[in-house]
């Protein structure tokens, strides 16, 4: 199987295992994209806006709060060796920027390979940037550089609820830990009780989601 990621403008192929095609390097996350999407592009350039308006839903994890909005790529849209793609953007301002990417690879019943080839991602992402570096935790490593790291997590659907789910993720963030754009490449290895597949996300996120996100976490906890 092979997984198709670009750096804007410019096609770059990914095999899991080695880059082919000469590296072509960046030192700006926003111009990482997933198939023809990119972070801060609108999404109307490729989906007509009433189609975006008639399959735009809240996930239920974001409660009552509706300043951000998802849609679901439909399936011509969606890259190849994707099994899925969704995409958020403010509801309430109504100029369809995309701000938030999540590219999904169904792993059924395979968590193990998931976290393989996670690390295999992550190795070639780093490959797509200029003055990357490995986060040591030490904050004065963190200046002018993009950064990767990796973290595993719980996540709880909901406050108060049982683990759903653990993350493993690699996480590559521009130059400091405030909110910033950043991609992850994660393994979600969720609980029998919710039934949902083992999955692997790449995902891409602006500063204005993540900031969205802080909030939101803010008033569940």
């Amino acid at each position: 199987m092979k997984h198709t990621i670009k750096i804007r403008n410019i096609l770059i192929i990914i095999f899991f295992t080695f880059l082919i095609n000469n590296k072509v390097f960046s030192n700006t996350i926003s111009d990482f994209t997933i198939g023809p999407f990119g972070i801060n592009e609108k999404l109307t350039k490729l989906v007509k806006k009433s189609e975006i308006e008639s399959a735009s839903y809240f996930p239920p994890d974001q409660g009552s709060n509706k300043e951000m909005i998802r849609y679901e790529v439909k399936p011509n849209l969606v890259p190849k060796d994707y099994d899925a793609v969704m995409l958020s953007y403010a509801y309430k301002n109504k100029d369809f920027k995309i701000l938030n990417i999540e590219g999904i690879i169904d792993y059924t019943n395979d968590f193990k390979g998931c976290n393989k080839k996670r690390v295999e991602i992550a190795r070639e992402i780093q490959g797509l940037f200029e003055n990357v570096i490995k986060w040591d935790g030490n904050r004065k490593n963190v200046n002018r550089k993009i950064i990767f790291y990796e973290q595993s997590a719980p996540h709880f659907m909901y406050k108060d609820s049982p683990v759903d789910q653990s993350i493993f993720a690699f996480k590559f963030r521009e130059k400091d830990l405030k909110p910033l754009n950043f991609i992850t490449v994660s393994c979600y290895d969720w609980s029998e009780k919710v039934g949902y597949p083992d999955e692997m996300r790449i995902t891409v996120t602006s500063e204005k989601y993540e900031l969205w996100l802080e909030k939101i976490n803010k008033m569940q906890n």
